[in-house]
């Protein structure tokens, strides 16, 4: 699934941007092959069961989740950007687990003229893993460095 994100630019991939509510009031997976993004943390003693059945839910429709708590992804070379960044191009590859880390950084990038290749704000990691997108971008032609902040 993370594979197809570096397709070419004029090949269509579904991206569902979504708030954990949203994500059970009406989406529905088995109608969606993509990649859901869910931005918004789960606060309470049911987090673990709730992120669980977002999980599963996603499985059944073959989707992948970034997140939740997370404020999304950006792939300069298919012109991707889920985030609410105006994030500048260049060779850097981002990923992180802080969104306000994540703030930080491209403040300091955009103000030093550098920009980013990849980006991944990826909160609560429910699905995807940290090796994943790492093994994702290793071999990105795009990519000259890769920046982790992992907590």
């Amino acid at each position: 699934m993370i594979k197809k994100l570096n397709e070419k630019k004029d090949e269509k991939y579904p991206i569902a941007i979504l708030d954990s509510s949203a994500f059970f009031a009406g989406f529905n997976p088995n109608f969606f092959d993509g990649l859901v993004v869910i931005t918004d943390e789960i606060f309470n003693e049911i987090k673990n069961s709730i992120q669980k059945e977002i999980l599963e839910v996603a499985r059944e429709g073959g989707s992948r989740i970034v997140g939740p708590n997370c404020i999304g992804v950006y792939n300069s070379t298919i012109g991707l950007n889920t985030t609410i960044f105006d994030l500048p191009s260049g060779f850097f590859a981002f990923l992180t687990q802080s969104g306000n880390f994540a703030m930080d950084l491209n403040f300091n990038v955009r103000r030093r003229g550098l920009g980013y290749s990849k980006w991944v704000s990826y909160g609560n990691q429910v699905d995807i893993q940290t090796y994943e997108y790492l093994d994702y971008i290793k071999d990105d032609p795009d990519t000259k460095v890769i920046l982790l902040y992992i907590e």
